[in-house]
């Protein structure tokens, strides 16, 4: 029969450093996550001490309209579905454009971008909003 002291001890000594090992992965794991809780415990009252500058102005749903020209456009095209120009016009003379040197450039930068957002839908040349509350119009009322 062989002796195989050695061997246990070889292997034993083994078990021991990897012990060791893991032993300081979660000494490191520890660390880490304390200092990840004291982190967000000082998030967490910072953010508390801004909430009531955000007051009101969070919504479970995406805010609808965060600038006043696409604003503007929604309220407009609740009333029924308009051209890039004609919306153009109606916020140029609201004075929401009255500084744009390419008043209907803009107008179709904003409504593109709200259209990105899911928030208005271009059909048949006209511009409404992407959720039907306006009726359709028949025809081509202009296009950019």
């Amino acid at each position: 029969m062989k002796d195989i002291t050695n061997e246990l001890k070889e292997r034993l000594q083994d078990v021991e450093r990897q012990r060791n090992l893991l032993q300081k992965n979660l000494e490191r794991l520890t660390a880490t996550e304390d200092s990840l809780r004291t982190l967000l415990a000082i998030e967490e009252e910072r953010w508390a001490e801004q909430q009531p500058l955000f007051a009101g102005t969070q919504s479970p749903k995406p805010e609808r309209g965060r600038t006043p020209l696409s604003r503007f456009f929604l309220t407009t095209l609740k009333e029924k579905p308009k051209s890039a120009v004609v919306l153009s016009k109606e916020a140029r003379d609201a004075g929401l454009l009255k500084d744009s040197k390419y008043p209907v450039r803009a107008t179709h930068f904003a409504l593109v971008g709200m259209k990105q957002g899911g928030l208005v839908e271009k059909r048949n040349g006209v511009w409404r909003l992407k959720n039907g509350d306006t009726p359709s119009v028949a025809g081509r009322l202009g296009d950019l």
